[in-house]
């Protein structure tokens, strides 16, 4: 019985880790000079860990104030 239980519990938690949709908030983006010379720049880089030759994906990215 117990293995059944932890088989269960496995299989739930790599559903939920590997679901197909992901929702990130970044607190704050950076872009611009500061006082002092020094230069802030946030970059984004998206990728597709997908096997080769599985069906694409749609990205979106909002940036709000």
């Amino acid at each position: 019985m117990k293995r059944v239980v932890w088989t269960l519990f496995w299989i739930l938690t790599a559903t939920v880790i590997c679901s197909a949709q992901s929702t990130f908030y970044f607190p704050q983006i950076a872009d611009g000079v500061q006082g002092g010379g020094v230069t802030w720049k946030t970059t984004v880089f998206i990728t597709n860990p997908a096997a080769v030759g599985t069906a694409s994906t749609a990205v979106q990215i909002d940036f709000t104030t």
